[in-house]
């Protein structure tokens, strides 16, 4: 709308300037309204930014949050595995103890026993029937134990002990021969005889 318009209206000068304030007034405020949207637009579009900026950020840590859960899960797995091998140290240090005072040999106790008879205590992780197992293997395997309770060392100190005491027996035959102390002794002979008289009861059984 201008002022010739106006006047092809035959409105007065007066009139005129009075439709023309409005008018200007009109198109003020909606210049002021159409800036304020722009401000409104630029404003939703920063943050729009900064929230697709935190969105990947989200995501990023996300990632790292399922890659943290996972070595935590992996972490957690290897502490079990080195507390059942620390268990299972624990366990076998107690058995050799126990055993070493009337084993003719703790190794080969460790072929025998079923470790998986021990039953542990939940709550303290302790053995709970240590003494029954070991009971109950020494009456199964009793050919693996000195049965009358003597303390054993290991095979060459109980042969050298044996050896020992024949060459102070003057009673001792050799060969049918009544005692003759220098005689020489036949070490693969009294080997045999070791043997059988610690294993002869496994072979019996």
């Amino acid at each position: 709308m201008n002022r010739e318009t106006l006047k092809a209206l035959e409105l007065s000068d007066e009139q005129i300037e009075k439709v023309m304030a409005e008018n200007g007034k009109d198109i003020q405020d909606i210049k002021s309204q159409l800036s304020d949207k722009d401000t409104e637009i630029k404003s939703l579009e920063t943050e729009k930014e900064t929230l697709s900026k935190q969105i990947t950020t989200l995501e990023k840590k996300a990632n790292d949050y399922d890659k943290l859960e996972s070595t935590n899960k992996e972490l957690q797995e290897q502490i079990k595995d080195f507390e059942v091998q620390v268990a299972s140290n624990e366990l076998d240090k107690k058995i050799l103890k126990e055993v070493s005072k009337d084993a003719y040999d703790p190794d080969d106790v460790f072929l025998f026993i079923d470790k998986d008879k021990f039953n542990r205590d939940e709550e303290s992780g302790d053995i709970t029937n240590f003494n029954e197992v070991m009971n109950e293997l020494r009456e199964n395997k009793a050919y693996l134990f000195n049965s009358d309770g003597v303390i054993s060392g290991s095979k060459n100190e109980t042969f050298e002990k044996d050896e020992e005491v024949i060459s102070h027996n003057t009673d001792y035959k050799s060969g049918g021969q009544p005692g003759n102390p220098k005689q020489e002794i036949d070490h693969t002979k009294r080997g045999k005889e070791l043997a059988e008289s610690i294993y002869g009861k496994q072979k019996e059984e």
